[in-house]
């Protein structure tokens, strides 16, 4: 999963908020941000080269 603000199926932690915080953001494979209270689906490959996966998606549960 990329860290990137504003992406798609990606992750952004503030770098003055710290790890662990309530301030870390998702976001799902529309790129709409993701609250602590949705409810998502998270999908994805493993490579035959690598034991870490690849090709992740987050999708909003409705």
């Amino acid at each position: 999963m990329d860290w990137k603000q504003d992406g798609h199926n990606t992750v952004f932690v503030p770098e003055e908020v710290g790890r662990g915080s309530d301030k870390t953001i998702f976001y799902d494979n529309e790129g709409k941000p993701l609250t602590t209270n949705d409810k998502v689906e998270v999908s994805f490959e493993v490579g035959k080269a690598s034991i870490y996966p690849v090709e992740v998606r987050i999708d909003k549960v409705k």
